[in-house]
């Protein structure tokens, strides 16, 4: 399907439900605005823990349900999930405050998860899809790193994820919940925070151009990253749609970008 029919609202969809929880922050509300795009009939839940709503125009415009509060509430967890067809959990708590505060990664990674994946079941969602993370991995035994790469998390972060990932198997086989887990990597794009432990490097190296100071490059600068092309890669993951369009580029090729879109020599 081409990206231009897939950004066409589908009439089809307009019954279907769908929850963002975080998604008024970077990625959810990238998610959140796909999906109203194409059709879902959308509510989010957030509790607006970094003072940044990303959404606040399409909750201004009654484009979506906006709900403020957190995945820890069960009691809000069950009645705002009542009608959803499909949970989107982006909520969790960032991998610096997780250093900082390992107990909150518990409460609100592990415990918040199990509590969203309780309320799916208990309200039939049709599908959980949830964004775990490349730090499951640790530090890399090769590259690129792939599904059969060893799981050994050397962060809160990434070691309460690999519990949820473990759970939402155990709710599978126990309670019948359908999910997909999404591991994410080195996530980039606009609203995203400049200041965060995991800011992109992309993010770095623009903060630097602007500074003019030259960016700093370990190694050769050979080293690759991959872009994703399509902006709608997490909604097909409803269909088991994979993601195919996808460019490798190096450190080196993107500095040069960062400089020519910055009209900067």
């Amino acid at each position: 399907m081409e990206r231009k029919d897939m950004l066409k609202k589908n009439k089809s969809l307009e019954n279907t439900t769908a929850l963002v929880t975080g998604g008024a922050g970077f990625i959810g509300s990238h998610l959140t605005r796909a999906l109203v795009k194409k059709g879902y009939r959308v509510k989010v839940l957030d509790n607006i823990s970094r003072n940044v709503n990303c959404v606040q125009d399409l909750r201004t415009d009654e484009a979506i349900k906006f709900v403020k509060g957190d995945i820890c509430d069960l009691p809000l967890l069950l009645q705002t999930m009542k009608g959803i067809d499909y949970v989107f959990h982006q909520a969790s708590v960032c991998l610096r405050r997780c250093n900082a505060f390992p107990k909150e990664a518990i409460e609100v990674i592990l415990n918040g998860s199990h509590n969203v994946f309780y309320a799916a079941v208990h309200e039939k969602v049709k599908k959980v899809i949830y964004a775990s993370t490349s730090s499951v991995y640790g530090e890399p035994e090769y590259l690129p790193i792939d599904e059969k790469h060893p799981t050994n998390p050397a962060t809160p972060y990434g070691a309460t994820k690999l519990c949820v990932d473990h759970f939402a198997q155990f709710m599978a086989h126990k309670s019948g919940l359908k999910f997909v887990c999404l591991r994410y990597f080195n996530v980039y794009g606009a609203n995203q925070s400049t200041d965060a432990y995991y800011t992109s490097v992309v993010n770095v190296f623009i903060k630097r151009v602007l500074a003019r100071t030259p960016p700093i490059i370990e190694g050769s600068g050979g080293q690759s990253l991959i872009s994703l092309m399509s902006q709608m890669w997490f909604v097909p993951i409803l269909w088991h749609w994979r993601v195919t369009q996808r460019t490798r580029f190096s450190m080196l090729d993107t500095v040069r970008d960062v400089r020519l879109r910055l009209s900067l020599s």
